[in-house]
């Protein structure tokens, strides 16, 4: 299985890590929600029901746990422990965020047989918000790479994903444009200008990091 999440960690890897991690803390019961968080995160087509359970499952074992301190101790208070690792954590969170953009924007602009009354709507809300769609992403992905790989002498990695950032939010800027193109479709609040870059690198940053 060469299953991926947030397309940067391998199953393979990504199981050894969890299994060290859960066996040497003695937290072996997290085991399968971890597993289930991680395959149910590298779907690529999410229904809603996925994505309620995975917001489910994150709110529910984010919590901390309270380690209390006795007297006697050479610390007082008490000692939070987190269930969930905060970087797994945190990779989760990006990806249940950009899918739930996406299926806020099927549900509201890509009803079955409206499509043509809203696709003006749904221009101006990719423009105003610059929140693309998995899909408009992965069209885009070409474009948007680790830095370290485009880096060269004397050009810093931030000169670099700027450079990238640019590329793609003026690539995806033009490919949402040229949809809604026809003489109705004309609108005032839709402007390329809107693209700027660093509103792209957020958009585009789980695709690099």
């Amino acid at each position: 299985m060469a299953k991926h999440f947030s397309d940067t960690i391998k199953l393979d890897t990504y199981v050894r890590t969890i299994l060290l991690e859960c066996v040497s803390l003695d937290k072996t019961s997290l085991i399968p929600v971890y597993l289930s968080m991680f395959l149910n995160a590298s779907k690529r087509d999410m229904t809603v029901e996925t994505m309620a359970q995975m917001g489910l499952m994150r709110s529910f074992y984010s919590p901390t746990l309270h380690e209390k301190h006795y007297p006697g101790n050479s610390t007082t208070g008490e000692k939070r422990l987190t269930l969930i690792r905060p970087s797994f954590m945190v990779a989760l969170d990006r990806r249940l965020g950009a899918l739930q953009v996406d299926d806020h924007v099927r549900q509201t602009y890509m009803i079955s047989g409206q499509w043509k009354e809203n696709r003006l709507a749904l221009a101006v809300y990719l423009a105003k918000n610059n929140v693309p769609p998995l899909q408009l992403l992965g069209a885009l992905r070409g474009r948007v790479r680790r830095v370290d790989k485009f880096s060269t002498p004397g050009e810093s990695a931030l000169e670099v994903l700027e450079l990238r950032s640019r590329d793609a939010a003026k690539s995806f800027a033009q490919a949402v444009l040229a949809s809604f193109d026809a003489p109705e479709a004309k609108d005032p609040r839709i402007e390329v200008a809107l693209w700027r870059a660093e509103s792209a690198r957020e958009a585009v940053r789980w695709w690099v990091e």
